[in-house]
């Protein structure tokens, strides 16, 4: 027993350790059924060896069954320890590549990786992977430090449906005799692993034109349900005011070569997925926020769950945003104190990540979300417009970052050197820290010359963090309740 385990202890490790190979490049082709949880597969990775390091590390759910695994045209066998799987090498760096064709039944995790549900009685699946749910159903490296940096997706499925996917639309092949369609989508961009996906059912499609800054054009292709066509079609054109808003505010459309787009499915919410946003529904503040995803998480992705704030935060921030550029300054109030009561409907929170493993606490609606949108509305008003958008403006064009990953201390620096001022002990406060300020009137009296002189007090909602006094705004109001 004791060899036993010693060897069972060593495998573990074996598998565990961690490889240094970038991936390149994915070819995953799927056949999928929307009305059963088994899927069939084949990934092929090419890759970067790295001197030293003959094994390659992925992940894959253990009840998916290998039927080979090709490496250098010879069958393998890998060695798998739980969602890990360890694939010996051929010794010496450079251009490497494997296959791997598999098939079985999905185990969902998170917020269910590989969904099957129904609308309007016809049968759907989608896949939402954040934090970890891609390894549910294809074979990959679930990490925030290998971005892939093009791939090619075929989704196989019964005829009558449409399956979404990155990048560009090249095919659409019948197979008349199994009654199967292939889709094949081509995508030349990095992309992390979570923002790979797709969503397949009896789709009807259309495209909206989206007009950016200096004449320039990209194609929003939406995928709807047919019961929901003439609301889809009259709710998304606004895509095209919001994306020319954030085109022109931050940096170019980074996916403008290929294209933007929307794919209903039924999730409570959305799903960022890269170049095709799932959507629960087309309502304007969540097309803008997973639309300014493809700034925040997408070219640019926290290099942490930790900091998903990075992704999520700004994002929702971004819903704040459309309405005051849309709507104007009241709007946006309005809609700062509907998340502030969120907020303040309880003590503590950080904004912070301390439970990576949980993707409860990753995706806290209050915290990450609501709290981290807020965070970065204290920062605009804390550094000033210039200083702040010139600060986003340097992240998100930054060669470090662009298409790639930022730490939290990376955009703190980025934001630091705009502002020319230290912002540690102030991340401290908002970002590390728990709970929220309180602020109160402490004491008012008027002056001789007309004013008024107002004494503001500030606490905290939280005894193990203190908040200094940032500039705060006092509206007076007359007897009539109009502002003066």
């Amino acid at each position: 027993m004791k060899k036993l385990l010693v060897l069972l202890l060593f495998i573990s490790a074996l598998v565990n350790a961690q490889p240094n190979h970038n991936l390149t490049y994915l070819r995953l082709s799927l056949t999928i059924y929307p009305t059963s949880p088994r899927i069939n597969g084949e990934a092929m990775y090419r890759f970067q060896k790295q001197a030293g390091n003959d094994s390659l590390l992925l992940e894959f759910n253990p009840r998916l069954n290998i039927d080979s695994l090709i490496y250098r045209g010879q069958r393998i066998t890998a060695i798998r320890s739980g969602n890990k799987m360890r694939i010996n090498l051929q010794p010496g760096a450079g251009a490497d590549s494997i296959k791997i064709t598999y098939a079985g039944i999905i185990n969902n995790t998170g917020f269910g990786s590989f969904t099957r549900d129904v609308h309007g009685n016809v049968p759907i699946v989608w896949t939402i992977s954040p934090p970890y749910g891609n390894r549910d159903w294809m074979p990959c490296k679930v990490t925030l430090n290998d971005k892939i940096d093009s791939m090619d997706a075929f989704y196989t499925v019964p005829t009558g449906n449409k399956a979404a996917g990155p990048g560009i639309l090249v095919s659409e092949t019948v197979d008349n005799v199994n009654s199967l369609i292939t889709y094949h989508w081509k995508h030349r961009y990095p992309i992390t692993t979570y923002l790979i996906g797709t969503s397949i059912t009896n789709y009807v499609a259309y495209t909206d034109t989206l007009y950016l800054r200096n004449n320039r054009k990209v194609p929003c292709l939406n995928y709807v349900y047919p019961e929901n066509l003439n609301s889809a079609r009259s709710q998304t054109p606004i895509t095209s005011r919001i994306m020319r808003a954030f085109d022109s505010i931050f940096v170019p459309y980074p996916f403008e070569r290929e294209k933007y787009g929307h794919a209903q499915f039924g999730f409570g919410g959305g799903m960022e997925n890269q170049t095709m946003s799932l959507m629960n529904n087309f309502d304007r503040q969540l097309i803008a926020h997973e639309m300014g995803h493809s700034w925040f998480g997408n070219l640019v992705t926290c290099a942490s769950f930790q900091d998903m704030w990075l992704n999520e935060g700004f994002a929702m921030w971004l819903e704040g945003l459309t309405y005051e550029l849309l709507d104007g300054d009241q709007a946006a109030q309005e809609w700062r104190f509907r998340q502030n009561q969120l907020i303040t409907s309880e003590l503590g929170g950080s904004v912070y990540v301390t439970d990576t493993l949980d993707h409860r606490s990753i995706y806290d609606f209050r915290t990450t979300y609501t709290k981290g949108s807020m965070v970065v509305h204290q920062l605009r008003r804390h550094l000033g417009d210039e200083a702040f958008f010139r600060g986003i403006r340097n992240y998100l064009s930054d060669s470090r970052f662009k298409y790639g990953y930022a730490t939290f201390n990376q955009f703190k620096t980025v934001m630091e050197q705009a502002a020319g001022r230290d912002l540690t002990a102030w991340f401290q406060r908002w970002y590390y820290g728990e709970g929220y300020p309180i602020y109160s009137i402490r004491d008012f009296s008027t002056i001789p010359n007309g004013g008024a002189a107002v004494n503001v007090g500030v606490s905290s909602s939280m005894a193990n963090n203190s908040f200094l006094a940032d500039s705060v705004e006092v509206t007076f109001y007359a007897a009539d309740r109009t502002s003066i």
